[in-house]
């Protein structure tokens, strides 16, 4: 390391400069209580459920009015106390405290769900009056979960992956068809699924690679039930893959396998799907407290708070202290005891520790690691503050 980045490094750790490189002053430590990572750009809440964002803002994912990149989190602008936050490719969406939903960010596809397609660098109220109790945000489209266990979703539907019967492109809020009471639901890649409240799985949108875990390739404009007697407690839709728990806690993945996103120990000849039904992680067993899958890996938090990522590991996301994949299950290079791990639609991950900390790793090019000194980092690194 050169003495100018020790310099830097050491000014870091003491706080006395901001990590955007401007001169916005010391950074104010924060205690966090939750963060959500997207495609190069990553968002958080603190204990107060102030929001913040940090990363690549081109298309105004950070919230705070601008289109500016921050190495360093900011406050988003508009002054609510938010319950949750899910940021998807390059937009991101949070539920306040009351049940009402905010979104910025890329809306080329509707997926702000304001009723236009005009990207927004703050926050906008989605135009539906909805009590919102549960938000994920996909790569282009958005689905929520009313205090009515009702699934919506708006944004790109090409795929069918809003659910609605068609492909047409959703500009605001639309009812999943069904008539299915979910309990929680993740938006992917081109594919979303959802969980209902006796613990039967259904996906629906692309299936290319087996994603929806039907059996088959065949895609579903409806939710599709996954073929498995397994009763499951959450669910995360990926790039091309999806991973969920039961309710044993054991962890298990279906859809592509090029990179050994799935954890079953060895990788699928390209273009091939890895699985088309659930298949159990390998190395793994039970004790899984949260899972989340990713673009070619995926990240899991088990009860001793330790984290275990499997996958394409090339820049550093899965954790482990090498630049290297692993196809099945590893435990990851550990600083502080993990609440929860969220993994990121390019090449990153982040996680909230049981001290309120946030520390991410993988590739940080546009600041998404929240620390400037690092363009890519194979172990945690700890986001310093807030900037002022």
């Amino acid at each position: 390391m050169s003495m100018r980045a020790i310099a830097v490094a050491a000014l870091l750790a003491a706080g006395l400069i901001a990590c955007d490189g401007d001169a916005t002053g010391p950074l104010r430590p924060v205690a966090f209580a939750s963060v959500s990572v997207g495609a190069r750009h990553t968002c958080a809440l603190d204990r107060d459920g102030l929001a913040y964002c940090w990363g690549f803002a081109e298309a105004g994912e950070l919230g705070d009015g601008t289109f500016q990149n921050s190495f360093a989190p900011r406050r988003i602008g508009v002054d609510v106390a938010f319950a949750d936050v899910s940021a998807g490719l390059r937009h991101t969406c949070a539920r306040t405290e009351g049940d009402d939903l905010w979104c910025w960010g890329w809306n080329a596809f509707g997926q702000l769900g304001n009723g236009t397609t005009i990207t927004q660098g703050a926050p906008v109220p989605v135009a539906e009056n909805l009590r919102i109790r549960q938000v994920t945000s996909g790569w282009m489209h958005t689905c929520a979960l009313t205090a009515a266990n009702d699934a919506f979703c708006w944004g790109a539907n090409g795929q069918g992956q809003l659910g609605d019967g068609t492909v047409n492109t959703r500009e605001t809020p639309n009812r999943v068809v069904g008539n299915i009471d979910f309990v929680q639901i993740s938006a992917g890649g081109f594919h979303t699924c959802g969980i209902s409240t006796d613990g039967v799985l259904y996906c629906w949108g692309l299936n290319n690679q087996g994603q929806l875990g039907t059996g088959t390739l065949a895609n579903a404009m409806v939710p599709r039930r996954v073929q498995t007697e397994l009763s499951f407690r959450y669910v995360s839709a990926g790039y091309t893959h999806t991973c969920g728990l039961d309710v044993a806690n054991v962890a298990y993945c279906w859809g592509s396998n090029g990179a050994g996103e799935l954890g079953v120990g060895f990788v699928t000849p390209p273009g091939e799907p890895g699985g088309t039904t659930p298949t159990p992680v390998a190395n793994a067993g039970p004790g899984f407290v949260e899972l989340d899958a990713g673009f070619e890996f995926s990240c899991g938090t088990r009860t001793d708070g330790r984290g275990w990522c499997w996958g394409n590991g090339l820049d550093g996301q899965l954790r482990t202290g090498a630049f290297m994949s692993w196809h099945v299950a590893q435990p990851v290079a550990n600083v502080g005891d993990f609440e929860a791990i969220n993994v990121g639609t390019a090449a990153h991950a982040c996680g909230v520790t049981r001290s309120s900390a946030i520390m991410c790793w993988g590739r940080g090019d546009a600041g998404q690691l929240g620390v400037p000194a690092v363009r890519a980092s194979a172990a945690p690194v700890r986001v310093p503050g807030v900037a002022r």
